[in-house]
């Protein structure tokens, strides 16, 4: 009874841990973007550049 009941369980994780994986994945890809996009320079005691959303371009408009 157990045995039936755990591969129930562990057929209905596959898909959500597929589904994880993949929209972790486009998470970390947009957030490579917008770091590509948003050039950032880290000047002496401080942090200069591009922070606006217009550089992103209409992505995130």
């Amino acid at each position: 009874a157990l045995d039936v009941a755990s591969k129930i369980l562990r057929n209905g994780a596959e898909p959500l841990k597929r589904l994880s994986s993949q929209t972790d994945h486009k998470f970390y890809r947009a957030l490579y973007d917008l770091r590509r996009r948003w050039i950032l320079r880290r000047t002496a005691n401080g942090v200069s550049g591009d922070l606006s959303y217009r550089s992103a371009g209409s992505l995130y408009a």
